[in-house]
């Protein structure tokens, strides 16, 4: 019995809409380069597929997506932290979160992983309870997704 065109591995070359397909259920296949490879069974899998890469487009998946990116991008600078207002976070996936959820001027990566925030004093306590949020959300789930897919070093 032969395959149809369809039949066979999906390709992805966008590491959040991979993450996004994996945390929908598909089967991550293999990894080379910068393309996931997911298995795609039949046609209608294939557009299953295709029905989810509309709607990772318009959901707040590709938007921390986006965050992300501009958070990776940003320069590594010390900061002085005698300001009381400032807040640290330790973690790029919650500082993302904390950025998209906050109107907090975001001031500095003083490390890889460090972000520094401007947090009013009296609004200590939201920022403690996004710090515990985002420990629960689906999108700490599509962190770790995107982290598990960077990992793999298998080439096909």
């Amino acid at each position: 019995m032969s395959k149809s065109r369809s039949q066979g591995d999906e390709r992805v070359g966008n590491l959040g809409l991979a993450a996004y397909l994996k945390m929908q259920g598909f089967k991550v296949t293999g990894r080379s380069g910068n393309i996931v490879f997911f298995e795609c069974k039949d046609d209608d899998e294939r557009d299953r597929i295709n029905q989810h890469k509309v709607e990772y487009v318009n959901s707040a998946f590709a938007e921390f997506d986006g965050w992300l990116m501009t958070m990776k991008n940003m320069p590594v600078a010390p900061v002085d932290m005698v300001n009381p207002a400032l807040q640290e976070i330790n973690s790029m996936g919650m500082a993302t979160f904390i950025k998209m959820r906050s109107n907090w001027r975001l001031v500095g990566r003083p490390a890889n992983n460090k972000f520094v925030f401007m947090v009013p004093v009296n609004e200590t306590h939201k920022f403690e309870e996004f710090q515990f949020e985002w420990a629960n959300h689906p999108l700490r789930n599509f962190d770790a997704s995107m982290m598990s897919l960077k990992s793999i070093r298998i080439k096909r």
